[in-house]
């Protein structure tokens, strides 16, 4: 807002340049000095009044901005003449990632005005500009902004006291211009926006307090499996070893001797659906701190779990890839990855991907680290502590 865009005219009223007469016939006055104006509606520059003197301040433009701050006031003081002015919810999320665990929860007050606003009569810049009771019985001030910059609660008011803005964006000169073009953006553009809200601490406290038992929970459940995971591979270690003590003794397998013992299955992880068996897992830990495994998926799995237009899409013979949340599914997770990776099952939890190069080429900018075993769980013994 580089130009003077209001004035007072002799009865104090507010007015914007295209509601008066060209010139001095404006008979406005500025609202910072009160000196005289002329309105400038020209066809090349911008409208706006000017001193006669042509001896602009800054102070002055201060002036019109404050004017513009008054404008929605009174504006808002009309609306509350039909009913009360409404609150939206205030609304916040606690949200907590750990390497076990990824998950949010929405926090929501339900506040309205009780009452009317008692709106102050020339409020500064930052400062209330009026004062009111919600229906919780929590006092809140309200702030007008209307300059460029985001609102904050003010320090002065305690943590106490609640705190909303009503926010309008600048308006351009040509929404400035006239009091019905800026009436048109003030009910097109403006709306009241939450600084804060006494409550809003021990409610986020309490739901923080909830999404760390949930992720302890899932900290015991996956060192449980890696326990579990890690006896499995223990007692083959050690079978093979027997097994190889057995053709020593017996030598080394001659005629007569017992069978050798048949291998043992390979290993199954079930947060891994419809992964081909011995087949590597490739790991992509990301800088968001979500995590992924891209694996080839087994034939058979493919024919009973995948749709047909997916198998297709394929080619005849080609692999079916399959793209996981690590350590687990978290909620959302299958809205993480774009159409261009892969389709989400939410039944079997995991993402079908007909090109892995695709789930490649999304996951590698964006991870701060990588990795590839055959072990499931050998990522997440390799997560730093």
């Amino acid at each position: 807002m580089s130009q003077l865009f209001a004035a007072l005219d002799a009865r104090g009223e507010i007015r914007f340049v295209g509601d008066v007469q060209r010139g001095a016939a404006c008979a406005c006055f500025c609202p910072d000095c009160s000196s005289p104006l002329i309105a400038r509606q020209g066809t090349e520059k911008e409208w706006h009044f000017a001193h006669e003197g042509g001896q602009e301040r800054p102070e002055c433009l201060v002036g019109a901005q404050n004017l513009l701050r008054r404008f929605c006031m009174e504006h808002l003081q009309y609306l509350a003449l039909s009913g009360p002015l409404t609150l939206p919810p205030c609304r916040i999320f606690a949200q907590l990632t750990t390497a076990y665990f990824r998950g949010h929860e929405p926090i929501e007050v339900a506040e309205q005005f009780m009452g009317s606003v008692r709106w102050e009569e020339r409020p500064a810049r930052d400062a209330a500009a009026g004062t009111a009771r919600l229906t919780s019985g929590v006092e809140v001030v309200v702030l007008i902004h209307t300059h460029e910059g985001t609102p904050s609660h003010p320090l002065s008011a305690g943590q106490e006291v609640a705190s909303v803005a009503y926010f309008l964006p600048p308006p351009d000169p040509a929404a400035r211009r006239d009091a019905a073009s800026l009436v048109a953006h003030i009910e097109g553009h403006g709306k009241f926006l939450w600084l804060h809200h006494p409550l809003l601490k021990q409610l986020h406290a309490q739901a923080m307090a909830r999404l760390q038992q949930r992720s302890d929970e899932a900290m015991k459940e996956a060192n449980a499996r890696l326990n579990h995971q890690a006896g499995i591979t223990a007692a083959q270690r050690w079978g093979k070893s027997a097994q190889m003590l057995r053709e020593r003794m017996h030598g080394g397998g001659q005629e007569g001797n017992e069978p050798p013992a048949p291998p043992p299955p390979p290993p199954s992880y079930p947060m891994a659906p419809g992964h081909a068996p011995l087949a590597s897992f490739q790991f992509f830990e990301l800088k968001s701190g979500d995590a992924w495994v891209v694996y080839p998926m087994d034939p058979e799995f493919v024919k009973r779990a995948c749709t047909p237009e997916l198998i297709a899409a394929c080619g005849p013979g080609a692999k079916m890839y399959g793209v996981a949340p690590y350590p687990e599914p978290y909620e959302g997770w299958d809205e993480m990855l774009p159409p261009s990776v892969g389709r989400s099952d939410l039944e079997n939890g995991l993402y079908w991907v007909p090109q892995p190069l695709n789930a490649a080429m999304f996951l590698s900018p964006r991870s701060a680290r990588t990795d590839s075993n055959r072990d499931w769980n050998s990522f997440l013994a390799n997560d730093p502590p």
